[in-house]
């Protein structure tokens, strides 16, 4: 409930904040046979029975002018006293439109993620797979997983192998009952956890060729600085030690997702406010430039419509070399 009263107060404060855009710009009306005569426009909305939108000028004046009357009257920019047409005025209204719409399409995805488990089994399934790709056959097979999360999901949804040392990161730290689980749940299935609280772009308490694998998932999204992180993720591999990662990323035009890319472009604010999350980040594009495209064992995009705004997604296994 709390999170669903922050997503609207949000939205508000979001609203405001895009107020240049979604409320610039004062126009005037000039009579047509009175050109001295001026008065404030207000512009509304109205559907037709058939769903089409069409724009039409209201007026606010003293004496409550007709719509008919008001037919009668030229729209003028304020500040450059120009005409303004009615295609200039639909484009305007059409782009505030949609713009509003997702601002509070937003908020409606977030109150109702918020009753849902998340992230979807679709995506646990899919995080599964692509760790599993990166643990070599080696016993005991070193492992890091950064940004682990508070609740260290990845110990719970059976990503590791028996025999590994799994160590996990993150800049949070869990709470001790959750710590005691996980040590507990890793012992069970048979390989070794230990929880360390650091920034996954300093990872200083790690020597260089540390470990056989390194995992992320949904990390990259809220740190400073990708290029940093992925620059320490190589250090503390060994050569021929497996890169696995699972992220939403930013729409690109051979997605095909138009709709989604200006979605991503208007709620982007909104979600880095609230979750400290970029939704147009190329993670994949940073991660590849860094080990080469001769290291890339597996990359692909996914599309996860369970997972709006965060839909488009990129899974993949890189090796260093």
């Amino acid at each position: 409930m709390r999170s669903g009263i922050k997503s609207v107060f949000l939205t508000i404060h979001l609203t405001l904040a895009y107020r240049p855009l979604l409320f610039e710009g004062q126009y005037h009306l000039r009579h047509k046979n009175a050109g001295t005569r001026k008065r404030q426009l207000s512009l509304f909305r109205s559907h037709s029975r058939l769903g089409f939108h069409q724009n039409r000028v209201g007026m606010q004046t003293d004496d409550n002018a007709s719509e008919e009357e008001a037919l009668s009257y030229d729209v003028l920019d304020q500040n450059s006293g120009t005409a303004v047409t009615p295609a200039d005025m639909g484009l305007m209204m059409d782009k505030r439109a949609f713009l509003l719409c997702y601002l509070f399409v937003g908020t409606f995805s977030n109150l109702v993620s918020s009753q849902k488990e998340w992230p979807p089994q679709s995506f646990k399934k899919a995080v599964q797979e692509i760790y599993r790709e990166a643990q070599l056959d080696i016993i005991p097979l070193r492992i890091l997983e950064i940004g682990a999360g508070k609740r260290i999901r990845s110990v719970f949804e059976n990503r590791f192998r028996a025999g590994s040392e799994v160590v996990a990161l993150d800049i949070r730290m869990p709470e001790e009952e959750v710590l005691r689980e996980a040590e507990d749940y890793a012992k069970n299935h048979d390989y070794s956890f230990r929880f360390v609280q650091g920034d996954a772009m300093n990872l200083g308490n790690f020597e260089d060729g540390s470990f056989d694998a390194v995992g992320c998932s949904l990390t990259l999204c809220e740190v400073p600085s990708v290029a940093e992180v992925v620059s320490e993720v190589k250090r503390v591999l060994r050569p021929g030690g497996r890169f696995a990662f699972v992220e939403h990323v930013g729409v690109v035009a051979e997605d095909n997702q138009a709709l989604l890319g200006f979605a991503q472009t208007a709620m982007d604010p909104l979600q880095q406010f609230k979750y400290h999350c970029h939704l147009r980040r190329n993670s994949d594009q940073i991660i590849v430039n860094s080990f080469g495209a001769a290291s890339v064992i597996r990359l692909q995009r996914i599309l996860n419509n369970e997972m709006f705004p965060v839909s488009q997604q990129v899974a993949g296994v890189v090796v260093k070399a």
